[in-house]
């Protein structure tokens, strides 16, 4: 097992993983970063970066339906769905080559596998066939998130994450969305536009209840008119 030594170690190669390793390294700082899977996290290939992409989609479309109230004859949106997800992984690959690039102008090692905080207060990094013991004065916690499956089975084609959403094969003919949160509302929106058969469930009385009242009423209503159903104080 081979050992070495850094001014700082970060665990996650997500967004504030990589910002953080930058800047370290501009400060002068012996950088390690450590990933198990693609640097840019789940904002870059699961989260905001996609999801923009789809949502640039679904307003495309809505501008198509409005254009007659500016002077343009009415169109019949068409939608690609394979076309569209191409779109969509393109996007993410320019900007996670773009970060790769950024990353290799700095003096930062990258390693990908998996990080364990020993005992010791090194961390192990398990490899593809070896591992590896390094120190560090300093240490950053960056692990980012996962989507919480509750109690369902997920099987990834008729319960799915967020995750699997971003990854259909087709165009799903209609969908329920548990919960009304951000991301929840976010994939509510997109969907809807894309002609598919919406329904969100939310346990509690209101959607995006974290926002105040207000907000939260304007948008229920602008779902609703969208053709959206949304069922508070639902349990499924």
């Amino acid at each position: 097992m081979n050992e070495s030594s850094y001014d700082l170690a970060i665990l996650g190669g997500g967004t504030g993983g990589y910002s953080a390793a930058i800047r370290a390294s501009e400060l002068g700082l012996k950088v390690a970063l450590i990933e198990k899977d693609k640097l840019g996290g789940v904002c870059l290939h699961r989260g905001c970066i996609p999801t923009k992409s789809l949502l640039r989609t679904a307003e495309s479309i809505e501008d198509i339906k409005r254009a007659d109230k500016f002077g343009v004859e009415p169109l019949t949106p068409k939608l690609n769905w394979k076309k569209m997800m191409s779109s969509k992984e393109n996007v993410v690959d320019q900007l996670f080559k773009g970060l790769n690039t950024v990353l290799a102008s700095h003096d930062i090692d990258i390693l990908k596998g998996v990080g364990d905080l020993l005992e010791n207060g090194n961390i192990r990094v398990t490899l593809s066939k070896t591992s590896k013991e390094i120190s560090a004065d300093n240490y950053i916690l960056a692990t980012g998130s996962r989507p919480n499956t509750l109690d369902f089975e997920v099987d990834g084609k008729t319960i799915i994450t967020s995750d699997h959403a971003l990854q259909l094969d087709e165009k799903p003919r209609s969908v329920i969305i548990l919960g009304g949160g951000a991301i929840g509302l976010e994939f509510a929106y997109m969907w809807a536009s894309f002609g598919i058969e919406v329904t969100v469930v939310e346990v509690l009385p209101r959607i995006i209840a974290t926002e105040d009242t207000e907000i939260s009423n304007k948008l229920e209503q602008a779902l609703t008119k969208k053709g959206i159903n949304i069922l508070t104080n639902t349990l499924l």
